[in-house]
């Protein structure tokens, strides 16, 4: 049992080529002390050295960290870490922000290792937790937030059956487009268009 939390996390996704683990507040926790043995045996990974991963910093790690150990698994805050199956290389992260929003909207991000971008191996990622995101209870829709000129992420974002739904300005990303995606309207898997 974690020292932080005895709330059950998602099980380990797996795609073709990738295997997704939704860290918990201990795995965290080895994150920030740079433990990559620690970290890479729980998350099926091999890290060379000191465990790095965009898109979170320290602050960002403690932040989610502390939420975890707040609200547990049930709170909805995850990050999953991206792992290629074949080598064990960690090679990006999926996150969920916050519980479902009363409208049933949870929001998420993505970031790949810039050396392992063009293998459509973010597209494959968030098929995974977004099949598993859009089948928990009351969530309806997915969100993205993604800068206005960031056109590598919005391609991706359509890929994966994602439409734009407005603008907004925030305060740290500047003009955003938001993409979103029902779980009615744009079904996940093979086949759709």
């Amino acid at each position: 049992m974690d020292r932080h939390t005895a709330c059950v996390f998602p099980e380990p996704l797996e795609t073709p080529r990738l295997s997704l683990r939704a860290l918990t507040a201990d795995t965290m926790d080895a994150w920030i002390l740079g433990d990559s043995e620690t970290l890479g045996r729980a998350m099926g990974a091999r890290f060379p050295g000191e465990p790095v991963g965009p898109p979170l910093d320290l602050d960002d790690l403690v932040h989610v960290r502390d939420r975890l150990i707040d609200e547990g698994p049930d709170g909805g805050w995850w990050v999953w870490m991206v792992v290629l199956r074949h080598t064990r290389e960690p090679i990006g992260l999926v996150t969920l922000a916050g519980d479902s929003a009363p409208d049933g909207g949870m929001a998420f991000g993505f970031s790949v290792d810039p050396r392992q971008q063009g293998h459509e191996y973010a597209e494959e990622a968030i098929e995974g937790v977004l099949a598993w995101t859009l089948a928990q209870p009351g969530v309806r829709f997915v969100r993205a937030a993604i800068p206005v000129g960031n056109d590598a992420s919005m391609r991706v974002a359509e890929h994966v059956g994602m439409r734009p739904a407005g603008t907004a300005r925030d305060p740290d990303l500047g003009e955003i487009v938001v993409f979103e995606r029902s779980a009615r309207r744009y079904p996940v898997g093979p086949g759709r268009s």
